[in-house]
């Protein structure tokens, strides 16, 4: 066909009409929008049409149901929309074109600009939780009070790719529930959902509030411990320190509250092993709970370690102290069944046993006791050399688990009968102030204990040498007037004439009446090398004592 023209219009027609047919074959334009094509009520977006072709200028169109109408033209490639309203919410196209042609190009792929923040937030929330294991599943409930039709849902993930995850129709009120999982890293995730009505699918809500879906498992358990202890006064501060073995480098603090709620207290980035120190501070009724703690990685923020084991703070002194006792006395035999008894006045419905080795445990307060106090019992079982130690007891009411009264007086407890030493142990640092039974107590009561035994010894001991000293010159005048009388009797004394009324059998009745106490005191007397003889007295009715001390400096033991 070329030749032909050519022979027919020698003036190039052939070449103007090869550049008329090439309008319509340049490459198709894309159509893309920065920052987002979600944009917010009264923001500013700017739409960018490319293409690989020499073509320089660009129109942009917006499709309103079946129309399509052109918004700007004869621009270069960037179009700028904003302040937006609800009226920008649609689906636009772009197209090209060279100034020396009179067509366009074809038109790119439809871009869907939405505008957010025309409605208030719905709310999100994860069932069963957050915090899941991989490859269970976890259902977004997304929900409001406005009766919107259409709810979006959206992720945001570690790479912060922004991308929708569904959408569901339902109808008026009732609330949209996404089912995520089985769990895997791609999952994972922050999460936002919007809602919208369906005949105006461009204009939606404000976004909910964030919930971030986190994979836990995937490293081991830190441990977490409690400064100075778990139980802290109204208006105390406390330290909850997190550390691991591994080399994670953040630490996760949550707290689930006596409601059952699941929340994240903070988090804190630190160096390797080095541990996350949260303070938690002043102590409210609000700040107690039961906290754990996480590790993770800074570059894998949605993946977290096992939950550290349970650290349950308790607020103290918000009510009166109970009391406590022990059934039979604080002192015990060893094997003997022990039982304490913490009892108030108070309406608590729950009593709370402490001691140096930690929480005993809780009892229903069931059983009223005298003066119309209610009490709850603690059986310890047979009593052990463990057993000895300190105990105080608390009071609380179930309604309001973590907030306990003051503390009882301290108890103390001694199980006798055992040859093993029952020093009390060292409080373990997870104890606060509140339940640390100090060490001082129990051994200033061992101390007590054994310089008053001492006491009484030597007390004995002395008055023995009292009487003997105080015997002895009557002893002296007593035995020169039996000599003046009775000569005979005295030398036979002194020669060693046995006398049989000095020897107490079973056979002699009279010697049953007389009791004999012989002391030998070698130490006390250096003064004389052989006492002197006690002279035997005539029997009467009473029964009279006779002391026969023997103070010999020879054989004195050094």
């Amino acid at each position: 066909m070329c030749p032909t023209l050519l022979s027919l219009l020698s003036l190039g027609f052939c070449v103007s009409l090869r550049t008329w047919a090439a309008v319509g074959e340049y490459d198709k334009p894309s159509l893309s929008a920065w920052p987002s094509t979600m944009v917010s009520l009264g923001q500013t977006v700017t739409l960018q049409c490319h293409v690989r072709s020499p073509l320089k200028r660009f129109r942009l169109f917006k499709t309103d149901g079946a129309r399509m109408h052109e918004l700007h033209g004869n621009h270069f490639n960037n179009f700028t929309l904003g302040p937006v309203t609800r009226e920008h919410a649609g689906s636009y196209t772009c197209s090209g074109f060279a100034r020396s042609l009179p067509a366009l190009s074809r038109h790119s792929d439809p871009l869907q600009i939405v505008v957010t923040g025309v409605f208030t937030k719905p709310s999100i929330s994860a069932h069963p939780s957050p915090l899941m294991l991989a490859g269970e599943n976890v259902t977004l409930r997304c929900q409001s009070l406005l009766w919107f039709d259409k709810f979006i849902l959206h992720q945001e993930n570690s790479s912060w790719n922004f991308q929708r995850c569904g959408q569901m129709l339902t109808g008026g009120q009732a609330p949209a529930d996404f089912s995520i999982g089985p769990m895997t890293l791609a999952s994972a995730g922050t999460y936002r959902c919007y809602g919208s009505f369906s005949h105006s699918p461009y204009v939606w809500s404000a976004p909910s509030d964030p919930v971030d879906i986190i994979i836990s498992g995937v490293f081991p358990k830190p441990s977490i411990s409690a400064h100075p202890g778990p139980l802290v006064r109204e208006g105390q501060n406390m330290t909850l320190r997190c550390h691991s073995s591994m080399l994670l480098d953040k630490f996760i603090l949550h707290k689930t509250s006596s409601t059952g709620q699941f929340q994240r207290c903070g988090e804190m980035l630190t160096g390797g092993h080095a541990p996350a120190d949260f303070i938690i501070g002043p102590m409210t009724l609000a700040s107690a709970g039961t906290y754990r703690c996480y590790g993770s990685l800074s570059h894998s923020p949605y993946v977290w370690s096992a939950p550290s084991d349970p650290m349950d703070i308790i607020i103290t002194g918000r009510s009166r102290k109970p009391s406590l006792s022990a059934q039979g006395g604080p002192v015990v035999r060893s094997g003997e069944n022990m039982t304490l008894v913490c009892s108030s006045e108070s309406a608590f419905d729950q009593f709370h046993l402490l001691s140096e080795r930690g929480n005993l445990g809780r009892s229903q307060a069931g059983v009223w006791g005298p003066r119309g106090a209610l009490q709850a019992e603690f059986p310890l079982g047979p009593g052990t050399p463990a057993h000895s130690g300190v105990y105080r007891c608390y009071g609380s009411f179930s309604h309001s688990p973590y907030s306990w009264s003051d503390s009882s007086d301290p108890l103390f407890l001694s199980v006798t009968g055992s040859t093993t030493s029952t020093c009390p142990s060292t409080m373990d640092p997870h104890t606060t102030e509140e339940t640390r039974l100090p060490q001082e107590h129990s051994s200033t009561w061992y101390i007590v204990l054994g310089l008053s035994t001492a006491f009484t010894s030597t007390s004995i001991f002395l008055a023995a040498l009292v009487c003997h000293w105080c015997s002895t010159p009557n002893r002296k005048s007593e035995e020169a007037s039996s000599a003046s009388s009775d000569p005979g009797r005295d030398a036979a004394i002194m020669e060693g004439e046995p006398m049989k009324d000095r020897t107490v059998n079973g056979e002699d009745s009279a010697a049953e009446d007389m009791v004999y106490a012989h002391l030998d005191l070698r130490t006390l007397s250096k003064s004389r090398s052989t006492p002197a003889p006690l002279r035997p007295m005539h029997l009467s009715a009473e029964p009279i004592i006779y002391e026969e001390f023997n103070i010999n400096q020879d054989h004195a033991e050094p």
